[in-house]
């Protein structure tokens, strides 16, 4: 953390130093920010449900896209 005393005035190298920082935390954090939003996100949609059976969000997911599916199907089979 830098402590600014007085009236201090960025010089060339510390305005350097900055950008080189700035430039780089993308680069060095964004890997470990996607890695542990990974996690969360399977943490999640594995976690169980008490108020859905103890179903998971994936299965929920899952069994919706199944059911909307098969509506799908028979409403075109009804189309024929």
């Amino acid at each position: 953390m830098f402590i600014v005393q007085g009236n201090w005035k960025p010089s060339r190298t510390s305005m350097q130093t900055l950008n080189l920082i700035f430039f780089a935390l993308p680069h060095v954090f964004m890997p470990l920010l996607r890695r542990e939003l990974e996690q969360f996100v399977n943490l999640w949609n594995h976690h169980k449900l008490h108020t859905e059976q103890n179903r998971t969000p994936l299965q929920l997911f899952i069994t919706e896209l199944t059911d909307t599916e098969s509506q799908s199907s028979l409403s075109s089979d009804d189309v024929r």
